[in-house]
């Protein structure tokens, strides 16, 4: 089955999401200066998508570890995708160089733990890739009850902690 228009990454949920917290960050970012609050904005999500990016390099490799000697074809992608999000995270990361001094590294510890905590039950709890991720589910025609809980897992339960992160990592 294919994919429906809102299931392509990024869904309008996740636009809506990051474009809001962007916002919200520019709050973290008061004591920074930047000659137009677009730019500041741009700094905001740009941090953003460093912690999103991190998460996501961790989510595949658990990914990788619960599901690759299972269904080896998608290891290569696997792989490939943890090597875009941690090239990508550090591109993100060097881009905020001004916004970095106002960062507190040591307030997002406990998240980063209940992330991999969170990550943990997750998987092991998965039977197939369908319970970690929602548009393997709908490409496999399962369930609508395990796409919907699925999406719950990651782009609410998920995504409230990746939110947390990014949120506390302001000074």
């Amino acid at each position: 089955m294919n994919l429906p228009w809102w299931a392509y990454s990024p869904s309008p949920y996740t636009i809506v999401l990051y474009g809001t917290l962007g916002l919200i960050g520019l709050r973290g970012l008061k004591n920074v200066q930047y000659k137009h609050w677009i730019i500041k904005y741009v700094q905001s999500c740009t941090w953003l998508m460093f912690t999103v990016l991190l998460s996501d390099a961790v989510w595949c490799v658990f990914s990788l570890a619960r599901f690759g000697w299972v269904y080896p074809k998608d290891v290569t992608l696997i792989i490939l995708c943890i090597i875009r999000d941690l090239a990508a995270a550090s591109y993100c990361y060097t881009a905020t160089q001004k916004l970095r001094d106002n960062v507190d590294y040591r307030r997002t510890r406990l998240l980063w733990i209940v992330n991999l905590c969170f990550m943990v039950v997750w998987f092991s709890q998965s039977s197939s890739p369908a319970f970690t991720d929602w548009t393997y589910a709908i490409r496999f025609d399962y369930p609508w009850g395990v796409v919907a809980g699925t999406f719950f897992m990651s782009h609410v339960l998920g995504r409230i902690i990746t939110a947390g992160i990014y949120l506390k990592s302001f000074k």
